[in-house]
């Protein structure tokens, strides 16, 4: 069951990327979701990378908090009509991702490797 979320994950965040052309600013947000892309296929295919979720974690509250400082009561009522709502959507994703990645994740047994 959870190979079968990351790959869904891993697919909705390639269809992120898809519609991110016609952004505003869409080379780090095709990065960003690229990467998130990326650490859920390695995932599926058994291919951990520790510091990987980690790191896009720590990025996306660190992003969401940067954002989240210059919004103004318009913005909030204007609601998805708002590129920066929409960004912290995005964030949010990614951070639930990661973090649900991470909490699912078993130890490693340090005899075998990774499963």
């Amino acid at each position: 069951m959870r190979r079968t979320i990351l790959l869904l994950s891993a697919l909705a965040f390639c269809a992120c990327v898809a519609v991110q052309f016609n952004d505003p600013d869409p080379g780090r947000w095709i990065a960003f979701y690229t990467a998130a892309a990326v650490v859920c296929g390695l995932e599926v295919l058994g291919m951990r990378r520790p510091i990987l979720p980690w790191g896009l974690l720590g990025v996306s509250i660190i992003w969401s908090v940067v954002l989240g400082v210059g919004l103004d009561v318009a913005a909030l009522h204007r609601g998805f009509d708002d590129e920066v709502i929409r960004e912290l959507g995005g964030l949010v994703l990614v951070a639930g991702a990661m973090g649900g990645l991470l909490v699912t994740r078993r130890p490693i047994d340090m005899g075998r490797g990774a499963p």
